[in-house]
């Protein structure tokens, strides 16, 4: 997704996909887990085969898996600090957008009640004299 089509997220679809990369980090932390646990099962294994070879046979593929695992890990990780970071871009633009529009207003509503108050003390005057 561009920079420009995440400008034009509005805050709950924000929210949304910031939703879906924590349960997409969750998942690949499950299979990080699981892999580790597989780790451990394969250790016992090796421990208890009878020669080296077979030993170095088994480690081969558990590096590999578990490699490939940590790959993933990183590479999601990656991806959802990179989302993350245009997100909270986004939501600090927002954020200034509406603080601005709140001082526009505020001014206005200021100038506003300025505007009664010395009409009002014109007609008080007016009535007085």
């Amino acid at each position: 997704m561009t920079e420009k089509e995440l400008r034009k997220l509005n805050r709950a679809e924000l929210l949304e996909m910031l939703i879906a990369q924590s349960k997409k980090l969750s998942r690949v932390e499950e299979e990080l887990s699981a892999a580790q646990k597989e780790l451990e099962r394969r250790e016992i294994a090796i421990t208890t085969s009878g020669s080296l070879a077979e030993a170095a046979l088994k480690l081969n593929g558990i590096f590999e898996a578990a490699d490939q695992a940590a790959a993933q890990y990183l590479d999601s990780l990656r991806e959802q600090e990179s989302n993350a970071e245009h997100i909270v871009a986004e939501a600090e633009a927002k954020a200034h957008e509406i603080i601005n529009a709140a001082e526009v207003q505020r001014q206005a509503i200021l100038a506003d009640a300025d505007r009664k108050a010395k009409r009002r003390i014109e007609l008080f005057d007016q009535q007085f004299k």
